[in-house]
């Protein structure tokens, strides 16, 4: 009897352990147990490091060159969000744009895919430029908003002015963005001043909220230094 018993509990194992190999492989399995740990390292690096931006090496300084056909460039797909529309942002049918209704800004906003110099300069022939990587959505995030400035007496054309007096603005006053059928209302908490490949000091009132950084040369058309201004997406 006891044999029997002894039997029917080796079979068993086998049994059970044929109909759970699978599962088994993966616990002892050094790949799987690694890719889950660096899955997780990796999410919260990289929620950790929207807050270590740098400034974009790209010239914000606009040229006096003419338009022409070969500078001209269609604009890129706008970016999807993957946040869900929230209840509380109004619906917009127009195209994606930025206003700053203070200095009487109003201009294309266009998402660069690329950081390369001679297409970010087509770009900003257009309106003004979200730098790839850039999020702005109920979630949280980051979006770094590149436009020209120019000295006085420039004249308006292909938004080379768009940023010019960024250096007016005060905390509290208000920064639109139109994307994907949303209006996106910011508010002005900073301003301040960086070099050219510096880090970008974010500071986010918690960390899912929505924040953008508009960023120029200064003094206006001198590609010299950076002046930032930061905004916060309102509740």
């Amino acid at each position: 009897m006891r044999i029997i018993l002894l039997i029917f509990i080796f079979l068993f194992s086998c049994a059970l352990l044929f109909l759970n190999w699978g599962v088994l492989q993966d616990i002892f399995n050094y790949k799987t147990i690694y890719g889950n740990a660096f899955q997780t390292f990796k999410e919260t690096h990289l929620r950790n490091a929207a807050k270590t931006v740098r400034v974009p090496e790209t010239n914000l300084v606009p040229t006096a060159e003419a338009e022409t056909e070969q500078n001209k460039v269609l604009p890129p797909p706008t970016a999807q969000n993957d946040q869900p529309p929230a209840t509380n942002y109004q619906q917009t049918t127009k195209l994606d744009a930025l206003l700053i209704p203070g200095l009487g800004v109003s201009a294309p906003l266009l998402m660069a895919e690329s950081s390369r110099e001679d297409y970010m300069q087509k770009l900003l022939k257009k309106g003004v430029v979200a730098f790839p990587g850039s999020t702005m959505s109920n979630g949280g995030g980051v979006a770094i908003i590149l436009g020209h400035s120019a000295p006085p007496g420039w004249p308006k054309r292909n938004y080379d002015w768009v940023f010019s007096d960024l250096n007016d603005l005060e905390n509290g006053d208000e920064i639109i963005i139109m994307l994907n059928g949303r209006i996106l209302r910011y508010a002005v908490t900073k301003k301040f001043f960086l070099k050219k490949g510096q880090e970008i000091p974010i500071e986010n009132s918690s960390a899912s909220s929505s924040t953008i950084i508009l960023l120029t040369c200064w003094p206006p058309g001198v590609d010299y230094q950076r002046i930032a201004v930061q905004a916060e997406l309102k509740p």
